[in-house]
């Protein structure tokens, strides 16, 4: 039942991405008298279709590791990135000891990320780069960053 849920649920992800002009535009296709986005289902059901390949602790060990990336490290390097670019920027909220836990925290999820086996760690890696291959193509395809000619984040380093 959950899975079943999940997969569902999970598809609404790259059909929103398509509808907001995010994602390739086939994934905004509905079903004519269902009304679900069938595109979007069958691709988010051939990926789990891969992922039933591998044993289960390897996938969601994977997805934990892809996640330490993508959202936790992301988001450390974020702040610093804001704070040095925009020191003087209103914030509402304040980092008792900055930059102190944002380092212990990056530290963390480092030493998390180098004590996995290094099957977790090389799928990850492959899984991260297979996204940045199908982003570039999507940008390509769509004229958008890093592909556009005017673009806002130029200057974003």
């Amino acid at each position: 039942g959950s899975a079943f849920t999940l997969l569902l649920g999970y598809s609404r992800i790259p059909y929103a991405a398509a509808i907001e002009g995010n994602f390739f535009n086939i994934f905004s296709h509905v079903h004519k008298t269902k009304h679900f986005p069938d595109y979007s289902l069958l691709a988010v059901g051939f990926i789990s279709l891969i992922c039933c390949i591998f044993p289960l602790d390897t996938v969601i060990q994977t997805m934990i590791v892809i996640r330490i990336f993508v959202q936790f490290v992301a988001q450390i390097i974020g702040i610093f990135i804001l704070r040095y670019r925009e020191p003087n920027l209103y914030r509402p909220f304040k980092i008792w000891l900055y930059p102190l836990p944002n380092l212990i925290a990056l530290i963390g999820w480092i030493v998390i990320f180098i004590t996995s086996d290094w099957i977790t760690i090389v799928s990850a890696i492959g899984a991260l780069f297979l996204g940045v291959i199908v982003f570039l193509i999507w940008g390509y395809w769509s004229k958008k960053w890093p592909f556009d000619n005017n673009n806002e984040y130029d200057n974003l380093m």
